[in-house]
């Protein structure tokens, strides 16, 4: 399942996605989903009205494709709700309100495309559309599995049962990688569609009332409070942002 918005596409992210995920599992289905969106603006990712091709997400071999406004997203959801649960202190360089904005679509965007699944597979795994993928990534090796980089809390690991979840290993600190997931299809549908529904929950427990929406801290807690045990996996990728920069130290340790 990809989500999010895709950048540098056709000449970056879908190279990669062919020989590093389609490749070593060639059986799976796909699934996407992406806003028709033709302009991006962030300062935080030095993004000034850069233009954005999401028809090329249509470019994924053999792929059913949900391509949908934001009107829809803003319809189902009061951003001035989530607004007051911003995380001050733990996002640098985090812009409000855009910044929260842009993660509650993406949130929405792997709920979406969850949706568009015709079946309940064994393994699922959730990818983003922007970035650059550069190992390999078998989805059928682990029941939860995250990336391994970039923190030093593994209170939510079971070195008993480690094949429970897989993510990257990078990219959080006293929390988890939340930029992609693989693993059974139970554990993956709580990565999936549990950030909506859990907030009020979160935000009442007292490192939620301290940061806020976190990304990586919420969804530590998510996982945690699913009791689902995440192996953490050696996978690699760079964020590419819409001007043409690739954040090639994604994957530095923090």
């Amino acid at each position: 399942l990809f989500f999010g918005l895709p950048k540098q596409f056709e000449e970056k992210a879908l190279p990669s996605i062919r020989e590093y995920i389609l490749g070593p599992n060639p059986t799976c289905d796909v699934y996407a989903h992406t806003y028709k969106k033709g302009f991006i603006s962030s300062a935080r990712n030095g993004e000034l009205n850069e233009t954005l091709r999401t028809d090329e997400v249509y470019l994924l071999p053999n792929a059913t494709v949900m391509r949908e406004t934001e009107d829809a997203f803003l319809q189902n959801h009061n951003l001035t709700y989530y607004h007051q649960f911003f995380p001050q202190s733990h996002t640098a360089g985090w812009e409000f309100p855009t910044s929260m904005d842009n993660m509650l679509k993406q949130w929405y965007s792997i709920k979406r495309v969850w949706s568009l699944m015709r079946e309940p597979y064994s393994q699922v795994g959730l990818f983003r559309l922007d970035v650059h993928y550069t190992n390999p990534i078998n989805i059928s090796d682990s029941a939860a599995a995250v990336p391994n980089w970039g923190h030093s809390d593994i209170y939510y690991r079971n070195p008993i049962n480690t094949f429970a979840a897989a993510m990257p290993n990078w990219g959080h600190s006293s929390s988890i990688n939340d930029r992609m997931f693989y693993g059974r299809y139970d554990n993956a549908r709580v990565w999936a569609n549990s950030r909506f529904p859990l907030v009020e929950k979160w935000v009442k427990t007292k490192e939620g009332k301290i940061v806020g929406l976190h990304s990586e801290s919420y969804l530590h807690y998510i996982l945690k409070d699913s009791d689902i045990s995440i192996e953490e996996k050696p996978i690699c990728f760079h964020r590419l942002r819409a001007t043409g920069e690739e954040r090639v130290d994604d994957c530095n340790a923090i």
